[in-house]
This record gives structure tokens, sequence and C-alpha cells, in this order.
């Protein structure tokens, strides 16, 4: 699970269930890191539902979300954004009761346009509404990301940190640095033995990378977007105005790097960088007990102590060969020792067959090769 902020509100006329709602949210575990009420006037309802001005039903709503106080809150959780909508349900009033009747609009919404809440339905959307409500966006709802101008394009490192500025992407940390044939391996660790492997570590460690970090809304799949496919060609055709149509000399030494996953960010900068954000990396799904359980593994736990001290079958096949067939292997190799057969590991076998409780099983490999105990052997001598 992801690290999230949403935006959250209660809409106008909803005063007598403000405790409520807020009463779910903290039975639900989420943190209110920001809560404060307010009135939309015209320009702010236009600013906050710009994608909707000019649409038919959006006078209603304009004059329902300035016709009294607001709620207005930023969440905080693991997976916040689908955690707070899952909540309060779907838009429809009608819906909610159907499939949701225990979500919050189910529960306390008049009609699907005065539904008691609202919730960001993406990062994105949750960055914008929290910044615009509250003024700035919290820094631990930006995503990360890895990037890297690879060895010998030192001419272009200026227009691809120009580019980056110009596309409102934010520098974080940056640094020149080589990469060393272990770096390379560790970095590109899942190629490591593959065909191409030899040709790309030589590349990546002919010279100085410049290492960054960015940060911004979606930035993973932004800045994947900006440098453009990974082959040259294709990024000439597709994405003519990417850094890699427009820079890159092949598809080996195609100018630049970026992580294709916020668990590939979390990684790469860790490894050049020593640390990733704590809100990037996911956390684990907590162990599920039930009382069941807790029961039989009291039952196991019992049953290993009862069973401590009882000898184990490799404990009696340990005592067996100890006090049997260790002792056989000794007098058949001092035999060996003394009479030097030409094929002494042969002349072994078959002794410890012919003195063991397998003399039927002796005689059908070998006729009498090896002597029982305290007997003459009839062999050649070396």
């Amino acid at each position: 699970m992801t690290f999230q902020h949403t935006y959250a509100m209660i809409k106008p006329g909803y005063e007598e269930y403000w405790g409520k709602v807020v009463e779910r949210i903290t039975e639900e575990g989420m943190q209110i890191i920001q809560m404060k009420t307010m009135r939309f006037d015209n320009d702010f309802a236009d600013q906050f539902y710009s994608e909707h001005v000019g649409k038919e039903f959006y006078p209603t709503l304009q004059k329902y979300m300035t016709s009294g106080p607001i709620v207005a809150l930023d969440l905080a959780g693991p997976d916040a954004i689908a955690h707070w909508r899952k909540i309060i349900g779907p838009t429809k009033k009608e819906v909610a009761l159907e499939t949701s009747p225990n979500s919050l609009r189910a529960l306390y919404a008049r009609s699907t346009t005065e539904n008691l809440c609202h919730g960001s339905d993406s990062i994105q959307s949750a960055i914008r509404e929290i910044t615009l409500v509250f003024g700035e966006s919290p820094p631990d709802m930006l995503q990360h990301t890895y990037a890297m101008i690879k060895p010998g394009y030192e001419e272009f490192w200026g227009k691809v940190v120009e580019r980056i500025i110009e596309e409102g992407i934010q520098i974080v940390q940056m640094k020149t640095m080589e990469f060393t044939d272990s770096l390379a391996d560790q970095f590109y660790a899942e190629h490591v033995g593959k065909g191409f492997y030899p040709a790309l570590q030589y590349y990546m460690t002919s010279g100085q990378i410049v290492a960054l970090d960015l940060a911004g809304p979606g930035v993973i799949s932004k800045w994947r977007e900006i440098i453009g496919p990974t082959n040259k060609e294709v990024a000439v055709e597709k994405a003519p105005n990417s850094l890699r149509a427009l820079y890159a000399r092949s598809t080996t030494e195609n100018l630049c790097h970026g992580s294709d996953s916020e668990e590939s960010a979390v990684r790469e900068l860790t490894i050049i960088f020593g640390s990733a954000p704590a809100h990037m990396i996911k956390q684990l799904e907590p162990a599920e007990f039930n009382d069941n359980l807790v029961e039989e593994m009291e039952k196991l736990e019992l049953l290993a102590m009862e069973c401590k001290d009882v000898p184990t079958k490799a404990d009696s096949k340990q005592k067996y060969l100890d006090s049997t067939v260790m002792p056989l292997v000794l007098e058949g190799i001092s035999w060996i020792m003394k009479e030097r057969p030409s094929d002494p590991v042969e002349h072994l076998a078959v002794y410890l067959l012919k003195n063991s409780n397998h003399e039927a099983e002796a005689e059908e490999i070998v006729s009498a090769q090896a002597p029982s105990r305290g007997s003459t052997p009839n062999v050649s001598k070396k």
C-alpha cells in the first residue's frame, strides 16, 4: 500500500453530520492532517470545478456549493484516495443505497447533487485541490523518480536540465558521478548475465553521468514521456519532441534513464542517493490472525516441547550408522590397506555387502571376490 493524501470535503447544508463524518474518518484509521471550515464564492467554485464550467448542470452546482459553509479536510493514510472514496460511496444516492448501504452517502446524503461529501479521484486531483484550498500541498504528496543523463552527453546537460524546469518538475537532488563495474551490476541487476549486458556495462562505466531526484505530480510517467521511447528510431517517429528523439545517438546510448515504477524509483534513488522518500515505500499489510489460528499455533508449540527429547528418525539413523555400519567400514578399509586389491572401491563395496545382512545380494553381484570376516581373500595384488 502507498501512503497518500486526499482532499475530502463535507458539502453545504450538512452541519448536523460534521461530527459523524469526522468520527467515521478516525474510526477508519485515516489521519486528519489539516481541517478548516470556509465558504465558496462564485469565483472559487469556478476554480475548483473548472472542468464543469459551461456544462448544463453547472449553474445548479455552483449555486449549491456557495449556499453555506463547507468543511475542508486534508486526509492521509495508506491508499487514502481509494479508501476515502470507498467510505463515502457512489456519487448517486440510489446506487449508494443499493451497493454500499453503510457508506456515508447512503446513510446521510439527500440527493445526487447534494451528496454530502467530495473525494479526490487521483493523485493529481488531490494535489490540485489541497493546494487550492489550503494554499500548498504537503511535500509527501509529491511522487519522486530517478532520472539520469548517461555518459558522453556533457554538451546536452544544460538542455536536459532546462527541459526539466520548463516542464514544471522539481529537481530535489542532482550530482555528477561515475559508475564502477560493481555499481553498474547493482543498478542493472536484472540484466547481468544477458548477452547485451557487457556492452551496456562498458558504456555505463565510460564517463560521467548526471543523477537526478525529480519530484512532482505523476512525475514517473511524466518524465518517461519527456524522454521518449527507448528505441531511437521509434522516438524519432512517435515522439519527435522527446529528448531521445532530439539528442540520443543510438538505442544503447539513448541519453537518459527514467524509473518505470514507484518500486524502481525507490530502489534506484536508494542506490544512488542513499535513501528514498518514506511515503513512497510500500507498507506491508498487517498479518491477520484469528482465534482458531492462534489456538492451532499454541497446540503446535506444545507438541514441539513434548517432542523435544524424543529421538527423531534422523537420530535413529545416526545411531545405527555409528553402531553397525561404521565399524564394518573401518574393518573393510583395514583389509584393503593390508591386501591392496587392484580395484579397492569395488572390493570395499563387495566386502560391505558380504559382511552385512545383504549377503544374498552380494552373491549376485560377485562370486566370492571379497572375504568374510576372518578369512583370507583371493584377490590379485598390485
